[in-house]
């Protein structure tokens, strides 16, 4: 017995890429792990944080694209699409509202030998605000 083909398509849930940037966002969770190294004894700790709601104010700018990969010119540069005065155009960064990401983990070595590759770790610290 053939199966019946029941497909939809909204043309308002275009996909959008997701530009490099800073975006407002929270801290969702916290993990860690105790790991061996060529550099002493470290702890992994791994984030995932979640794009907050304001968001939605935020813009970025439109690329032409083909398919999923960015179209370029010779120099291997993106190409701006533009509006009817020649400006580049932008969009909201509504589609990252709520979306969760997950860091690649952040070292922290507990070996003194070891403790001046914790920088890394400290600028993390000081961008989240804690001491």
């Amino acid at each position: 017995m053939a199966k019946s083909l029941d497909a939809t398509y909204d043309p308002s849930k275009k996909w959008k890429p997701i530009e490099e940037g800073i975006y407002p966002a929270h801290v969702k969770s916290l993990s860690s792990k105790e790991i061996n190294t060529r550099a002493g004894e470290a702890i992994v700790v791994n984030m995932t944080y979640k794009v907050a709601d304001d968001v939605s104010r935020e813009t970025q700018p439109v690329w032409k694209m083909d398919g999923y990969e960015y179209v370029k010119d010779t120099a291997g540069n993106k190409i701006p699409v533009t509006n009817g005065s020649g400006e580049q155009e932008y969009t909201t960064c509504e589609h990252l509202k709520g979306r969760e990401f997950r860091d690649n983990g952040f070292f922290v070595f507990t070996d003194r030998t070891s403790s001046s590759k914790n920088r890394r770790y400290f600028e993390l610290l000081d961008n989240l605000k804690v001491n």
